[in-house]
C-alpha cells in the first residue's frame, strides 16, 4: 500500500520472520497498456547493514578530524615557537640593557608591531650610547660629579654658602722645570702628573675644581652632604704624596730629576655656584 501512494521511499517494519528491516521500494507499471496494475520494486536489508556506510562514514569523519586538529596543534606549535622566538630576543636584549650593557642590539626586522618595538628599542640604546658619550665627554671639562648634578638639574645656578675644604697644590720650581722642555714635553708631563693627582682626590669624594698651570684646586663638601670633609681633604693629600713617590721613582728609572710638591688644605665658608657670563659659566 505504501509502495502504491508513493513512487519511491523507504520504512521500518518487520518482516515475515518478525525482525526489524530496513525495506527500500520503487513503484513501477505494470504490464499492460490498458489499466496497468501498479508495481513496486522491494529490497530488505537488517538495520546493522543499513548503517555500516554511515558507521564508516563517521568512522571516516573522525579519523580526518583527529588529522586536522593534529595538524592544527603542529601548526599552531610552529606559529606559537615563531611568534615567542622575536618576544625572547627582546627581552634578553632588555635584560642586557639593564645590566649596563649598551652594546645590546636586537636584530629583529618587519614592519609589524614586533618590527617597530624591536626598532624603537635599537634606537633608544643608541640614544642611551650618545647619552654616555656626552656625559663621558661632558666629564673630561667639567668634574663628573658636578656634570652629574648638573644634567639631574640639581646644580644651583645662583650660587648658595657652604662650608667647605680646599686643596690647593702645585709643583715647586715648575718654571725652571719647564724652561728646559719642549712645549709638548710640558703637556705630556702635565698630563700624566695631573692623572695620578686628580684620582686621589676623586678616591676621596673630591671635586677638580681646576688647573691653574702645574697648579690644581679641589673641593670637599661642596656637593653631596659629607660632614668629614676636612678629613677628606688631608687625606687625598696623603694619597697625593705617596702618588709623588711613585711618579719619582718612574723618573728615576728613566733617568730623570725627582720633582716636589706643595699642598695647603683649608676649610671655611664659601659660597659654591656658577659664575661668568650668560654664555659661559663656571662651577667654582
Amino acid at each position: 500500500q505504501e509502495a502504491v501512494q508513493g513512487r519511491r521511499g523507504y520504512l521500518f517494519d518487520k518482516n515475515k520472520a518478525g525482525q526489524d528491516r530496513l525495506f527500500i521500494y520503487q513503484s513501477v507499471d505494470g504490464p499492460g497498456t490498458v489499466n496497468p496494475k501498479p508495481m513496486a520494486l522491494l529490497t530488505e536489508m537488517s538495520r546493522e547493514e543499513a548503517a555500516q556506510p554511515l558507521r564508516e562514514l563517521r568512522n571516516k569523519f573522525l579519523f580526518g578530524a583527529g588529522i586536522v586538529v593534529l595538524a592544527c596543534m603542529l601548526i599552531a606549535q610552529q606559529l606559537s615557537h615563531y611568534i615567542k622566538r622575536p618576544f625572547h630576543d627582546l627581552n634578553e636584549t632588555v635584560a642586557r640593557i639593564q645590566q649596563g650593557d649598551l652594546t645590546a642590539h636586537t636584530q629583529i626586522g618587519g614592519r609589524d608591531e614586533v618590527g617597530q618595538l624591536s626598532s624603537a628599542l635599537n634606537q633608544m640604546v643608541q640614544g642611551l650610547q650618545e647619552r654616555d658619550k656626552v656625559k663621558e665627554l661632558f666629564g673630561r671639562y667639567v668634574t663628573t660629579q658636578v656634570s652629574e648634578e648638573v644634567l639631574k638639574g640639581q646644580v644651583n645656578l645662583g650660587g648658595e654658602s657652604r662650608r667647605v675644604t680646599i686643596l690647593f697644590s702645585d709643583i715647586r720650581d715648575f718654571t725652571t722645570m719647564a724652561e728646559g722642555m719642549a712645549p709638548s714635553q710640558v703637556v705630556s708631563f702635565l698630563n700624566d702628573y695631573f692623572s695620578e693627582m686628580v684620582e686621589a682626590v676623586f678616591e676621596h669624594g673630591g671635586v677638580l675644581d681646576k688647573f691653574i698651570g702645574d697648579g690644581m684646586m679641589a673641593v670637599f663638601g661642596s656637593l653631596g652632604d659629607f660632614k668629614d670633609h676636612p678629613r677628606r681633604a688631608v687625606m687625598a693629600a696623603l694619597r697625593m704624596k705617596a702618588l709623588l713617590g711613585k711618579i719619582n721613582g718612574e723618573r728615576a728609572v728613566a733617568g730623570k730629576p725627582q720633582i716636589q710638591i706643595g699642598i695647603g688644605v683649608h676649610t671655611d665658608d664659601v659660597v659654591v655656584g656658577n659664575i661668568g657670563s650668560r654664555r659661559r659659566l663656571e662651577y667654582t
